[in-house]
């Protein structure tokens, strides 16, 4: 989230920090927004109740109280009549009924308030999206520009994104280091070779547990860390470390059981994400 301009601030600040010593102290990394599927804007957040029907549309623009757009055209196509639609990683989920040639119905199977921009996921599924969007260069583009010395590149399925970044940065001379975000289901069948191909992992638990059973989630985490060792790679554990942080000033105590569980599988990084970028105590929380 937020602009280039905000970005630009907080490198530039890290820079100006990492001045003040011989060795570089911080490092930033880049998190391309990379191929997803979201809903488009409200007015205002719709409460959405068990049972109810609700709508999504292709066409652009649509906000109602029971019809919102989302941003993929070929969303229709992609669903099929039973999926189950996860609303940012399962905060909320619609069953799919039937469909028409712009549109999606739905019953709302779990309730909550929607707002704006929602993560969309089909629950056991990826969507066929590009594997760089044209934001996504946008953003490789403007972090090159700045040196930074990471991206985390989102939704990577195989190798293919893989190679043709680091082609990109070859031929920009830039020396920028490439972490795979494992956060698709179809990457789980290429796991060795996208691991191979880059400079390091993480295991975006998220958006994982969307798309595959919640319980195969920490068996993948050390899969992932295990192989990661094995070629010498970075490998870091991202989403929902700290997740009640964000409003409470202590961790939950499996909140630090899964820290725990995490360093003694000897993951190389652990990443906050909201509880940093928008929680009430990110400094306690790191």
């Amino acid at each position: 989230m937020g602009t280039m301009l905000s970005h630009q601030k907080t490198i530039d600040l890290v820079k100006e920090y990492n001045a003040q010593f011989e060795d570089k102290v911080l490092a930033i990394m880049l998190d391309t927004k990379g191929p997803e599927v979201r809903s488009g804007d409200v007015p205002q957040p719709i409460q959405l109740e068990e049972g109810q029907e609700f709508n999504l549309t292709i066409k652009r623009g649509v906000s109602t109280d029971d019809t919102v757009s989302v941003n993929y055209d070929d969303f229709v196509n992609d669903v099929e009549v039973g999926d189950i639609l996860l609303v940012d990683g399962g905060m909320m989920s619609l069953g799919v009924k039937s469909k028409t040639k712009d549109l999606v119905k739905c019953v709302v199977v779990d309730g909550g308030e929607l707002k704006s921009r929602r993560h969309l996921n089909v629950h056991g599924k990826s969507a066929n999206l590009p594997l760089i969007t044209d934001k996504d260069w946008e953003d490789i583009k403007f972090g090159v520009d700045n040196q930074v010395d990471f991206y985390a590149v989102s939704f990577v399925k195989d190798a293919r994104v893989v190679h043709e970044l680091k082609d990109y940065l070859r031929n920009s001379n830039a020396d920028i280091h490439v972490i795979v975000k494992i956060e698709s289901a179809d990457s789980i069948p290429n796991l060795h070779s996208i691991i191979s191909a880059s400079d390091g992992a993480m295991v975006a638990r998220g958006d994982l547990g969307a798309e595959l059973p919640i319980e195969e989630v920490p068996l993948l985490q050390e899969d992932i860390i295990r192989r990661c060792q094995s070629m010498q790679k970075l490998v870091i554990v991202a989403t929902n470390m700290l997740e009640s942080m964000i409003n409470h000033p202590t961790p939950t105590r499996a909140e630090v059981s899964d820290i725990a569980i995490a360093v003694r599988e000897s993951a190389d990084a652990i990443m906050l994400s909201g509880e940093t970028a928008h929680g009430k105590y990110p400094l306690k929380a790191v």
